[in-house]
């Protein structure tokens, strides 16, 4: 089994030789390509760890983004009873991100605070 191997990102468009090392992860989307990394066992640990960690954000964040489409939709729809109870499940998750840092804690208030915002101007309409 040779550990030295991982799978790259084939660009459409070439880059740059540093900008090429950002690019590791495949997507569904993407062409693969295998490429060599380093040979130390503990850079060979923080790849697994990288790919490990780029998985689980990438999943925590499609989570947030869907949460927050769901309080915009039934804010658009002049919806505010669901406006309300979508908030209220979509609030503490965004807060989570901010408090494991997956977002800035700053940008989990301020995406918060805009929401509930809008929330209450709707109910207050109503």
């Amino acid at each position: 089994m040779n550990r030295k191997k991982l799978f790259k990102r084939v660009l459409p468009r070439p880059l740059t030789r540093h900008l090429q090392t950002w690019y590791r992860l495949p997507l569904s989307s993407w062409d693969l390509e295998v490429v060599d990394v380093a040979t130390h066992t503990q850079a060979i640990k923080r790849n697994r760890q990288r790919i490990k960690r780029t998985a689980r954000n990438r999943h925590l964040l499609s989570t947030m983004r869907t949460l927050k489409k769901r309080v915009v939709k039934a804010i658009e729809a002049n919806d505010a009873h669901a406006a309300a109870e979508a908030l209220k499940i979509a609030s503490p998750e965004i807060q989570k991100l901010g408090r494991k840092r997956i977002i800035h804690p700053k940008n989990a208030a301020r995406t918060i605070s805009r929401l509930s915002q809008q929330v209450h101007c709707l109910s207050s309409k109503a």
